[in-house]
């Protein structure tokens, strides 16, 4: 069996022909397993993209400091960030500052992309100086 990597756009499927795709392909996962991963991937893209435009960071300094001044429109944490004390902390500052939460799994590329920048990072509302 040969492996390639290919990019498969579930957002516009029902889930039965998710369900007919994910069998085609081989991979062992429900509608919701593969739209969840579809969603955290996107946000991620996002996050890369708000990045190269000086309009996402991460660090846990620079998390905190966005977070506490209300300039953090999402927060993207590792799934287990959020058992951790920091994590719980985190996530208290974002639902004080309204910071829409979004939790990435570890195991795909997206989460191994997100570990890379410390497990934690934001999208802002606005730059901040």
């Amino acid at each position: 069996m040969s492996f390639t990597k290919e990019t498969i756009d579930l957002s516009r499927l029902n889930n039965n022909q998710i369900k007919s795709k994910l069998s085609e392909l081989n991979i062992a996962l429900t509608p919701e397993e593969g739209i969840k991963i579809q969603e955290e991937m996107a946000a991620v893209e996002k996050l890369k993209e708000a990045i190269s435009k000086e309009m996402g960071t991460y660090g846990k300094n620079e998390v905190k400091t966005s977070l506490e001044s209300g300039a953090a429109e999402s927060i993207l944490l590792i799934s287990e960030k959020t058992k951790e004390k920091e994590g719980l902390e985190l996530l208290e500052l974002a639902q004080k500052n309204r910071t829409n939460v979004i939790e990435i799994s570890s195991h795909h590329h997206g989460g191994e992309m997100l570990i890379g920048l410390g497990g934690i990072a934001v999208i802002l509302r606005y730059k901040m100086t």
